[in-house]
């Protein structure tokens, strides 16, 4: 369970939090400071009042600067191709299995 004390702090912080309208800009793909990705061991933290993304090194940095102190933690993992090898006319037709040249 999450503990009052922290819910009322981030109930405080909500009030600083922006939604990016039609036309803002969000800056979620890299670091502004560094070639940190989602991607990334640590992955990536986005403010909630200026959409721009910085790796975990650089969010404290940011967070005195900018006063913010709800961010957005991006995490992402690469899964496996699970249809390398398939032959895409099998994927098609729901064909499972494999084939000799013959038939390929």
């Amino acid at each position: 369970m999450v503990s009052e004390e922290l819910l009322g702090s981030v109930r405080k912080q909500m009030s600083t939090v922006r939604v990016p309208a039609h036309y803002d800009r969000v800056y979620k793909d890299e670091c502004q400071f560094s070639f940190d990705t989602p991607l990334s061991a640590n992955g990536l933290y986005i403010n909630l009042n200026s959409w721009q993304a910085f790796g975990q090194e650089y969010v404290e940095i940011d967070s005195k600067r900018s006063g913010q102190q709800l961010y957005l933690h991006e995490l992402w993992h690469k899964v496996g191709n699970c249809f390398r090898g398939t032959h895409p006319f099998d994927l098609i037709n729901g064909r499972t299995g494999f084939y000799t040249e013959s038939h390929a």
